[in-house]
């Protein structure tokens, strides 16, 4: 499956999605801001409303979904974004830079889910999650960055919720996987990520029988 399909497929599933109240959608990337562009209404709240489904776990992941309608360039479309959980203001505003659509997208298909990033410095390729590894991220811990050659960056950020943003989008990779095929049942280790599957195979539905390692260390 290519990244068109994997996007559409994210669509797809949104717009598929019982709990959630958006009726009318189209996206594109917007370069300029990195954001995912949204055209979406809800009943009685056509310029502010949440995604109601990321509601019943926000406070587990650590993350509120929110579509906010914004004026100037953006020709007053709605955006997609995320808001860190709070437990007196969780109104708090977080990152609007491609995170948030990736989170969206990591309960809609729990088992494998990427999406199409604008985001700097990794312009073109993929984000990859594997089942809840959004949680995983929202509480500090490795992301993953699938660049369009093929490569897979795992990115690991310093503390929970705030040091997020500037980890994801600006700091260096910490290692590399090459990814033989885009699934999880085909994956091939070739990097030196120690405690990669140990830190990820609770959170994960991983079956590592399926994981061909190459001359990467994997201290688990």
């Amino acid at each position: 499956m290519n990244r068109t399909e994997l996007t559409q497929q994210f669509f797809d599933n949104l717009m598929a999605a019982k709990s959630t109240k958006i009726k009318h959608l189209h996206f594109e990337i917007y370069p300029r801001y990195r954001l995912l562009r949204i055209n979406g209404r809800s009943a009685g709240r056509p310029d502010d409303f949440e995604i109601a489904f990321v509601d019943t776990v926000a406070k587990e992941i650590g993350y509120y979904l929110h579509v906010t309608k914004l004026d100037g360039d953006l020709g007053g479309k709605p955006l997609i974004h995320a808001l860190p959980y709070r437990s007196t203001n969780w109104m708090h505003q977080f990152s609007m830079r491609g995170l948030p659509a990736t989170i969206l997208y990591d309960y809609l298909l729990p088992d494998f889910t990427a999406i199409l990033s604008d985001g700097n410095p990794y312009a073109g390729g993929l984000f990859l999650w594997e089942s809840t590894v959004s949680q995983t991220i929202a509480f500090g811990r490795k992301a993953y960055y699938i660049e369009e050659s093929g490569t897979l960056r795992a990115i690991e950020s310093r503390e929970a919720h705030l040091d997020l943003h500037d980890e994801l989008w600006s700091a260096p990779a910490r290692g590399r996987i090459n990814l033989a095929a885009i699934s999880k049942k085909n994956l091939t280790l070739d990097a030196n990520l120690p405690h990669l599957l140990e830190q990820l195979k609770p959170r994960m539905h991983i079956d590592t029988s399926k994981l061909v390692l190459g001359n990467g260390i994997l201290n688990c």
